[in-house]
């Protein structure tokens, strides 16, 4: 094959060569440039999406935990009024009086039926007895007979209430709701908020305690989480409250605590 030296080809042929590996090397630069600044903006736009969506957990969380908080405070408001009652007073100061425990009784079941949040609402006196106590069984308030009545006095609730001051209220941790020892089956969320009574020489008479329905709590939650979104409630332990998957929930109660800290150690 015959190739002709460069000096014999046409002047535009040798100029076209002369100018190739310039040309490829602006095009190099070109697409690079071009790559960078869509890459630039994908960044950018990821960083402003990232920006949004926490801003936008933040206003979530915030706006969860302040109805949360809403309506436990609706609670603390019903337990002090409660507390103040002659009903709940004169039962405290005379515990088996018959007029007053059938008084105190109606009253706690009234509350019970009329609220539907309320799983129990009990007098409790000095010695960790439930004295009176209101059930509330398929939306039926009821009240529990003198004989199923049991001794709470080794319960964590009974013992810190004991240790207040009037006028102050405790409120539990939100765990699952124990009847004699064993975790109540099918699991039933609770919160406690718990007052002590006094008599007017400022003897301790027991306490008042109210179990919230732990339910009510979780779905005002869920209703205000987007639905696309898994959104997590953990205890201050770093246990499952309510998770995306329902097995991982209330494991500490199960001798399985902490698990979201260990699963996700980084977080």
């Amino acid at each position: 094959m015959l190739r002709w030296p460069s000096s014999l080809l046409p002047p535009s042929r040798t100029a076209c060569l002369r100018w190739l590996p310039a040309a490829a090397v602006f095009s190099f630069l070109a697409i690079l440039c071009f790559t960078l600044v869509v890459l630039g903006t994908l960044s950018l736009q990821a960083q402003q999406l990232r920006s949004t969506l926490r801003t936008q957990d933040v206003a979530l969380v915030d706006s969860a935990s302040r109805l949360l908080s809403q309506r436990l405070q609706e609670v603390h408001i019903d337990l002090r009024t409660w507390a103040h009652t002659a009903l709940i007073q004169r039962v405290a100061a005379e515990p088996h009086n018959p007029r007053a425990r059938a008084d105190a009784a109606r009253f706690m079941r009234n509350v019970g039926q009329e609220a539907q949040i309320y799983d129990q609402l009990r007098f409790i006196d000095v010695k960790g007895m439930e004295q009176i106590r209101m059930d509330l069984q398929q939306r039926q308030a009821t009240i529990v007979p003198d004989p199923s009545l049991q001794d709470k006095s080794g319960r964590y609730f009974f013992q810190e209430a004991m240790r207040l001051q009037a006028g102050e209220i405790y409120m539990s941790p939100l765990d699952l709701n124990v009847e004699h020892g064993q975790v109540e089956q099918p699991l039933k969320p609770m919160v406690r908020l718990a007052t002590p009574l006094f008599d007017a020489d400022g003897r301790r008479l027991g306490i008042l305690i109210v179990n919230v329905l732990g339910e009510w709590l979780i779905q005002e939650f869920r209703q205000m989480m987007p639905p696309h979104r898994d959104a997590v409630w953990l205890n201050a332990q770093g246990d499952w409250l309510v998770a995306p998957d329902s097995a991982l929930a209330w494991g500490f109660m199960f001798g399985r605590p902490g698990a979201f800290t260990q699963s996700h150690p980084l977080l």
